[in-house]
């Protein structure tokens, strides 16, 4: 679990997966409002070029604290 947190100062835990299909060597990320991933308020997909990259944690970082979930 990555602790990040929303663009409306929310507190959110996302946890990550291997996506597999067309974006095998992705990930798959849910998002959450409770650390034990019970409460999930969104997901989203991490493509495979980035993870490859090394870049996926800022990638999540900068989806999960540049949305706003107030709404």
């Amino acid at each position: 679990m990555i602790k990040c947190t929303s663009k409306d100062g929310q507190d959110l835990w996302v946890s990550i997966c291997d996506d597999c299909g067309p974006n095998k060597g992705g990930y798959f990320c849910q998002v959450s409002t409770d650390e034990d991933g019970q409460d999930e308020i969104d997901y989203f997909v991490v493509q495979a070029e980035i993870v490859e990259a090394g870049d996926a944690e800022a990638y999540i970082r900068t989806y999960v604290e540049g949305t706003d979930y107030s709404e």
